[in-house]
């Protein structure tokens, strides 16, 4: 065969080879967390950071895997206070990078996870939150399995059944800007009204939830990766027994998860707004679609997607 009956027939691969390492290279020119290290954007930094907890005196690293409004805020301040498994935030979350680096001045990526692993470890454990957006930034830059190894991390999944309630949750904090209700801070009255929020904005959102939810299982199968999963209803029911599963995985002792975990102290509070109508309103006019999406979580949603189209409703 000749070179040029080969390229001729190899030219499709070429080209998609090609086109695929220009857009990779952009999609990593364009990432926001890139964009938070001015060594690494110079350096054109790619996958491939190796992290040494061991170095960091940590004998447990932990991953909070989350899906957005899932409880998660909540929960991590429950860990936080017990002192016995540091303190879990979204540490990948870009505004939260910006936020922290006030303090740190980290000019690497590296330098940064440095700074968070010796600021809020405890006991031989550090954990983080992150989300399937944050986790795709993260991936693509730094390599996600050389920083948080599947052999020596544990792993947990937090998700919500109650999609609808969820998808209300993230739309309502979006619109209005409060994102949670802390102890000690003004209070949302009871008696304000809940926002009021298009049947598109609502669906909008459980669009984005099934996607979260479909990339990170695929995330999960790549990597080999079997999380304890909860969610945000086991939460509810048992607050403490949540906790205390958690950190019985993360090697605790008994006696001190009993003598920690009883005095946590609950600093996450509900929005008192009735919001129970407009959402009982949804589930009744949308109740075949809403089955749809049920069955479709963890994988493709394309039905409900072609469904949204024909019904006006998608964005």
């Amino acid at each position: 065969m000749t070179f040029l009956s080969w390229l001729r027939n190899n030219s499709r691969n070429l080209i998609y080879s090609v086109l695929r390492k220009i857009l990779g290279t952009i999609a990593k020119r364009a990432n926001p967390l890139l964009a938070q290290f001015p060594e690494d954007q110079i350096a054109g930094k790619s996958a491939g950071i190796h992290f040494d907890w061991s170095e960091y005196g940590i004998s447990t690293p932990y991953v909070i895997f989350i899906t957005g409004r899932c409880g998660s805020t909540l929960l991590s301040n429950l860990i936080k206070d017990t002192h016995l498994a540091g303190a879990p935030e979204e540490y990948f979350n870009v505004d939260n990078i910006s936020r922290l680096n006030r303090r740190y001045r980290a000019k690497s990526f590296l330098s940064y996870l440095q700074n968070i692993v010796e600021s809020s470890k405890c006991r031989g454990r550090f954990g983080s939150e992150i989300d399937w957006w944050q986790l795709r930034q993260l991936d693509l830059i730094f390599g996600f399995s050389g920083i948080f190894p599947p052999a020596k991390t544990k792993f947990f999944y937090m998700t919500r059944r109650d999609i609808v309630a969820q998808a209300y949750s993230f739309a309502a904090a979006k619109s209005t800007g409060i994102w949670h209700h802390y102890s000690g801070t003004p209070t949302i009255e009871a008696g304000n009204p809940s926002p009021s929020l298009t049947d598109k904005r609502i669906w909008g959102e459980i669009v984005l939830l099934l996607e979260s939810e479909k990339q990170m299982e695929r995330f999960f199968t790549q990597n080999a990766i079997k999380p304890i999963r909860l969610d945000y209803e086991m939460l509810m029911a048992s607050r403490m027994n949540v906790l205390k599963l958690i950190l019985l995985n993360l090697g605790c002792d008994v006696d001190s998860i009993i003598r920690q975990a009883d005095i946590t102290t609950d600093r996450t509070h509900k929005d008192p707004r009735d919001n129970s109508q407009q959402i009982l309103a949804f589930r009744s006019k949308y109740s075949n679609l809403l089955t749809a999406v049920e069955n479709a979580r963890g994988c493709s949603y394309a039905a409900v997607r072609l469904q949204l189209r024909i019904l006006g409703l998608a964005q």
